[in-house]
């Protein structure tokens, strides 16, 4: 009995560390689909790379998401389906927009 309840426990316990996952599909550059494992979050994508983002439109949206207290820089994986090792960006890198 006592086992079942630990097992039970663990599994509880388990399920509460669990991240939240996002997975945000592109296609061709554009982004055609989001992934959620949770319906309580908002996505916002913001296009740096088109030809419209000037330089200082650039490092003024990078300042402000960086001073807005609502939101935190996070550790993310990019990969590309068929290559093997998923190239990771970690968040203190210091590398915006590129990959380790």
């Amino acid at each position: 009995m006592i086992d079942q309840v630990v097992d039970y426990m663990e599994e509880l316990y388990s399920k509460d560390l669990a991240l939240p996952t996002i997975k945000i599909l592109i296609d061709g550059g554009l982004p055609t689909a989001v992934y959620s494992s949770t319906p309580n979050i908002a996505v916002e994508i913001i296009d740096l790379g088109s030809k419209h983002a000037e330089n200082n439109l650039r490092g003024r949206v990078y300042s402000d998401l960086e001073s807005d207290g609502s939101l935190m820089e996070i550790q993310f994986t990019s990969r590309t389906p068929g290559n093997e090792d998923p190239e990771e960006r970690l968040s203190d890198n210091g590398l915006r927009g590129g990959i380790k």
